[in-house]
């Protein structure tokens, strides 16, 4: 009799966790999701040109540039209209400060899962860093 019990204890335990991560998956959808974007530079001639984000890793010129116009550096930017889902993220800017210097874009090497909430995206000359979540008053937890 006891062992039954503990048995069922067990799978008790097992079905709450169970519960507890399809409430999670269910919540994909859920709450605000903001993505903002800090540019941090070091050359005032080459801002960002493209923020992009994108299902697969090699199809980022597939889809279209989330900017209206170019982000220059020290600026910010926040999208406010982001899917929650997994994105690679990629930024395109000119490699150097010439009329002809060729783009040069900096892409994530795995997908970003973003979930709810507002996070942070800190580019710089050469990398980026990705901020999550950011504690905001009006990001739901």
């Amino acid at each position: 009799m006891i062992h039954l019990r503990i048995h069922f204890g067990l799978a008790v335990v097992a079905m709450l966790l169970a519960g507890a991560c399809l409430d999670q998956v269910g919540q994909e959808h859920l709450g605000p999701l903001e993505l903002e974007v800090r540019y941090h530079g070091t050359c005032e001639e080459c801002p960002l040109e493209a923020i992009i984000l994108h299902s697969a890793v090699d199809n980022y010129d597939e889809v279209d540039n989330l900017l209206a116009t170019p982000l220059e550096v020290d600026e910010a930017t926040r999208f406010t209209e982001i899917l929650s889902g997994s994105w690679y993220v990629t930024v395109i800017r000119k490699q150097r400060p010439l009329p002809d210097s060729p783009r040069m874009a900096l892409t994530t090497v795995e997908p970003v899962f973003f979930y709810t909430g507002r996070y942070e995206v800190l580019v710089f000359d050469d990398f980026f860093r990705l901020v999550d979540p950011v504690h905001s008053d009006d990001a739901t937890d």
